[in-house]
């Protein structure tokens, strides 16, 4: 199995084994559903996923650790969630990540927080207040 879509199954939170035997796994989409949190290294086992969507749940936080593990990780979806801030953390494991989504009610997000390779950073900006000094690197 290379490729994972789980939708609306009013799942509430990831359990930290869920995903303990996914290594083949290359895309990995968990939208429009309930998930409030990410736990800490849940993904440590999926070092081979280069896409992770968590469109259109309900969290509102993420944990610095929630990412360890996707040294692959390319394209990580977090729109349509409920962001008040971004932990600058949650990119130091993700060396490779180039595109990156975020939902529309942050309020303040700095450029030193993304990564040097990060290509992208799209979709509903529309409520978003600041970016500090992001477009100024280009």
């Amino acid at each position: 199995m290379r490729f994972v879509s789980i939708s609306s199954v009013g799942m509430k939170r990831i359990g930290q084994q869920s995903f303990r035997a996914c290594s083949n796994i290359l895309s990995l989409t968990l939208s429009a559903g309930d998930i409030e949190e990410i736990p800490a290294g849940v993904f440590r086992n999926c070092q081979n996923l280069t896409l992770l969507d968590l469109n259109s749940q309900k969290i509102s936080s993420v944990n610095s650790e929630s990412f360890q593990g996707l040294q692959n990780l390319g394209t990580l979806d977090l729109g349509g969630n409920s962001f008040a801030s971004i932990n600058p953390e949650i990119f130091s494991s993700l060396p490779r990540l180039d595109s990156f989504s975020i939902g529309s009610f942050i309020s303040e997000i700095r450029a030193e927080i993304f990564p040097q390779n990060l290509r992208f950073v799209g979709e509903n900006f529309c409520l978003l207040l600041r970016i500090f000094k992001y477009f100024e690197s280009f």
